[in-house]
């Protein structure tokens, strides 16, 4: 059988992340497991979602933290509430940082540096054709990097990323966020060892409350209810239009330089930290 790793199953399966992967692994007679990474599989969300009504993801996070015992009492929440992000709303300081230790960051290897090359060979032979500025990476890359950004996430910053958790500073990129998005997505962290750990926090006393509920419902709640409403609609659904929007983006948004062009300061933040950071790229071959 041929090997394909669309996800770190093993030799020969794939976990399939998206609808167009789901083809293609099917359409070359693999078998199709499930993506790792997540508390909620396809079949669990569809059972929660047969015969309701509405799919909200306050249900959907209150179903998960019962099933998983998470913040729990019993059969209540923690603290007598389900959900914090009332307490969490606060503006950003009066400061251009938030004065916080900043995330953990690998040293680049060997590794870094093959891969470095291989990605500007490619794009010299008109392969690939990058958009954003190359930078030393800053997320983990293996599991024992994962569990280290983790263990330093819960320990200096976790405590303060409650209250401006839905706030941004231009010159802060990170502030008291995790950045362990990456190790999640490609499965070199299970959400559950994150919440766990942020829970032990807040029975250790090393994090109020309201910091380590808005941490989970993020993780296991919004997180997972986007993901599993992806695989919950049709596959056409992309297709759908219910604004009616037309046209094409403006060549600012593609090439992540909004220049004076964007007026509001944070979205010229987000496309400079995207240029920055997020490392894109568009296929050419």
């Amino acid at each position: 059988m041929t090997t394909l790793h669309i996800w770190p199953q093993g030799p020969g399966q794939a976990g399939t992340t998206s609808w167009a992967a789901d083809r293609f692994v099917r359409a070359r007679g693999l078998p199709v497991l499930p993506p790792r990474g997540f508390a909620a599989s396809r079949e669990d969300f569809a059972d929660w979602a047969d015969g309701r009504r509405r799919l909200l993801m306050e249900d959907f996070y209150r179903w998960q933290r019962t099933r998983h015992d998470l913040l729990m009492e019993g059969t209540d929440p923690v603290g007598g509430r389900w959900n914090f992000d009332h307490d969490n709303r606060e503006p950003p300081p009066r400061t251009t940082i938030l004065g916080l230790t900043g995330p953990w960051l690998p040293d680049e290897d060997d590794i870094d540096a093959e891969v470095r090359a291989d990605l500007d060979r490619w794009e010299r032979d008109g392969r690939v054709s990058f958009v954003g500025e190359d930078a030393p990476r800053w997320a983990p890359a293996t599991r024992t990097q994962a569990l280290t950004a983790l263990a330093h996430f819960v320990e200096h910053r976790f405590p303060h990323f409650g209250p401006t958790e839905d706030a941004m500073l231009g010159a802060d990129p990170w502030m008291a966020h995790s950045a362990l998005s990456p190790a999640l997505n490609l499965g070199l962290l299970h959400p559950l060892e994150c919440v766990h750990a942020a829970e032990a926090a807040y029975r250790d006393g090393a994090a109020p409350l309201s910091s380590v509920e808005g941490y989970v419902r993020q993780v296991i709640g919004w997180r997972e209810y986007i993901w599993s409403i992806y695989w919950h609609v049709p596959d056409d659904y992309r297709f759908g239009n219910a604004l009616f929007t037309g046209g094409n983006l403006p060549t600012w948004f593609r090439d992540l330089d909004a220049g004076g062009e964007v007026v509001a300061n944070c979205l010229s933040s987000v496309l400079r930290d995207l240029r920055e950071r997020a490392g894109c790229t568009t296929s050419r071959g």
